[in-house]
């Protein structure tokens, strides 16, 4: 989880970053989303995380996750996703911004507010991908499985789950609600629509 860095900054520091990473947007398209990625993912093992204060640490840590994210073919993100989590690698991978990366301390703190602003606003998309990509990752029948299958399956899951649930003798759903994990977010369809919602 996110630890909300951003809710206790002053409204005009927090609008100086993100003017930032919409900055970062449009300067990101000098690059191929595969380059930049790459970069990011560089840059972060490059990072001396003993010199960066632990409450970063959780944020700064998704960057490779992230740039897995927006390059992942099976997935293939919405437009407006890969637009707005491009800007938050580049500015990332950028040694300047709002705090320069050489700032003792926290020169990260900005990138770690920016990364956070990002998946904040594209945070249904984000948790169903790290749920899609956990399940291929543990599964052998998780290779070459797509976006559209995973929302096949898990809207047949969650099917499965409501005939238990409503079940004439009364038994509860134990075993498929708990595959579902008791999530309470939506997960999107390609078209951006929500696909189901569990509570």
């Amino acid at each position: 989880m996110l630890l909300d860095l951003h809710s206790h900054l002053d409204s005009e520091v927090l609008e100086e970053f993100r003017d930032g990473w919409l900055d970062a947007i449009n300067r990101s398209w000098s690059r191929s989303l595969p380059e930049l990625a790459a970069e990011a993912r560089r840059h972060y093992h490059e990072i001396d995380l003993t010199s960066v204060p632990p409450l970063l640490h959780d944020t700064l840590a998704l960057v490779p996750a992230v740039a897995d994210f927006v390059t992942d073919a099976a997935w293939e993100p919405s437009s407006s996703v890969r637009d707005k989590l491009r800007g938050a690698l580049f500015y990332f991978a950028d040694p300047g911004g709002v705090i320069p990366d050489h700032t003792p301390r926290f020169g990260f703190y900005d990138d770690a507010v920016v990364i956070e602003l990002a998946l904040g606003e594209c945070q249904h998309e984000w948790l169903a991908w790290r749920e899609f990509d956990a399940f291929r990752n543990s599964h052998a029948s998780g290779a070459g499985l797509t976006r559209e299958h995973w929302f096949e399956l898990r809207a047949a899951d969650y099917e499965r789950a409501l005939q238990l649930h409503f079940a004439p003798d009364g038994a509860l759903a134990g075993e498929a609600l708990q595959r579902l994990g008791r999530e309470t977010r939506s997960y999107l369809s390609t078209a951006g629509q929500q696909l189901f919602c569990v509570h």
